[in-house]
C-alpha cells in the first residue's frame, strides 16, 4: 500500500478481501461513515466530493472545530471502515498497520466498550508498538466483545452467591488475550489459560498489562492471578467453583469443554466455531449441497448452536456483533442445579 493509503495493509491482503484503501474517508469527519457520502459531521457542511472533503478537512477551520468538539462516540457500524473481507473483519490485518484516523476510531471503540478501564487504550498501544505482529484487529475486537459477555455472566451469577466461581479457565485459549482481560477485570479470581502451546504473544500481553494497567488493591502489579498450562484440555484437573470459557475452540474442543463443565456442574460460556457432526446430533446441509434441505451458512450455524444449547442445558444464547465474525453466537449455561432453576 502507498503512503497515502488510508489503511496500511499488504496489497495482496487488500485485494483478496476487497479492502478499498485510498477511497476511505476519515470516519471521524464523515456523515454516515462510509465512502461516497461527503457531509462533514463536525462542521455540518456538504463537501460534495472526495476532493472537496480532502480540502475541507485539511483546512484550519475544520481542524480547530474538531479539536474543540473532541471525537464522537463509537458506533458499531464503523467496523466496516476497518479492513474487512466479505462481511466480517479481515483476520489478517494488524492493529499496528492502521493509519492515524483508524487508530483514533479504535481508541473510541475501546473507550466506548471499556468505559471503566480507559487504560486499555495504553495497553493496546504498548502491544502494537512492542510487537507489531502480536495483535490483529479482529482478534482484539472479537476478544473484547467475548470478554464483556462472559464477564457479565460471571458477575451476574455470582451476585447472590460470591463463592459460586473461584476460578476461570480459558480453554483452548490460543493467544490468551481473553484470559488476560478477564483476569484484569476479576482480580480476585484465579484465571488459567490452557492450550498445547504458550504463544509468544501471551507474554507480550502480560508485559503490556503490567506496564500500563492498574493493579487491584490486593495486587503488587496487574495479572498476578493468571497462569498458563501447556496441556491437552482433557488432562486438566478442574477444581470446584471453576468457570470454563472457550472462544472458537476448533476440532471438537468445544465439545470437550462442555463435557468437562457438565461433569462438575461448572458454569460455561462457549462461542462455537467449526462444529463437528458428533457435537451436533441434528443433520444439517450447506447451501449448494444438492439436497432440498440445504440452507445458508448463517442459518446452519444458528441451528447447530441451538442444538448444542439444548443438549448441554444452556441457560441462554446471545451474540456478539456479526460484523466481527460470522461465528458470533455465545452459549451460556452450567453451574449448580439451583442456578439452573433461576
Amino acid at each position: 500500500a502507498s503512503e497515502s493509503d488510508k489503511v496500511k495493509v499488504d496489497p495482496g491482503v487488500a485485494a483478496a478481501h476487497k479492502v478499498t484503501l485510498s477511497a476511505l474517508p476519515d470516519p471521524e469527519d464523515l456523515e454516515g461513515g462510509l465512502a461516497g457520502v461527503y457531509n462533514c459531521r463536525v462542521c455540518c457542511i456538504d463537501c460534495g466530493s472526495h476532493k472537496g472533503w480532502l480540502q475541507h478537512v485539511g483546512g484550519k477551520k475544520h481542524r480547530a472545530r474538531k479539536a474543540k468538539d473532541g471525537p464522537r462516540p463509537w458506533r458499531m457500524e464503523e467496523l466496516e471502515l476497518f479492513p474487512c473481507r466479505a462481511s466480517t473483519l479481515c483476520p489478517h490485518a494488524f492493529v499496528a498497520d492502521l493509519d492515524v484516523s483508524l487508530r483514533e476510531r479504535l481508541t473510541a471503540y475501546l473507550l466506548g466498550r471499556c468505559p471503566h478501564s480507559p487504560e486499555i487504550v495504553n495497553i493496546v498501544e504498548h502491544i502494537s508498538v512492542a510487537e507489531p505482529k502480536h495483535l490483529r484487529i479482529k482478534e482484539l475486537v472479537e476478544t473484547v466483545e467475548a470478554a464483556l459477555v462472559i464477564g457479565d455472566e460471571i458477575y451476574t451469577q455470582t451476585q447472590s452467591n460470591p463463592d459460586l466461581v473461584s476460578s476461570m479457565f480459558d480453554m483452548a485459549c490460543g493467544h490468551g488475550l481473553l484470559g488476560c482481560l478477564l483476569a484484569y477485570r476479576f482480580a480476585h479470581l484465579q484465571v488459567v489459560c490452557v492450550d498445547t502451546e504458550r504463544r509468544p504473544c501471551f507474554d507480550t500481553y502480560l508485559k503490556a498489562f503490567r506496564s500500563c494497567g492498574i493493579a487491584d488493591k490486593h495486587e503488587s502489579l496487574p495479572l498476578t492471578n493468571i497462569t498458563f498450562i501447556e496441556a491437552d484440555l482433557g488432562s486438566v484437573e478442574l477444581p470446584k467453583g471453576a468457570f470454563l470459557a472457550g472462544v472458537h475452540a476448533c476440532n471438537g474442543a468445544t465439545g470437550v469443554i462442555l463435557d468437562m463443565a457438565a461433569k462438575i456442574s461448572a458454569g460455561y460460556a462457549v462461542i462455537p466455531c467449526c462444529i463437528p457432526d458428533a457435537l451436533c446430533v441434528v443433520q444439517t446441509s450447506r447451501s449448494g449441497s444438492g439436497t432440498k434441505s440445504s440452507m445458508g451458512d448463517d442459518t446452519r450455524y444458528a441451528v447447530q448452536v441451538g442444538v448444542i444449547a439444548k443438549t448441554f442445558a444452556a441457560r441462554r444464547v446471545c451474540c456478539i456483533e456479526r460484523r466481527i465474525t460470522n461465528r458470533n453466537l455465545v452459549v451460556l449455561g452450567g453451574f449448580s442445579e439451583a442456578v439452573k432453576g433461576d
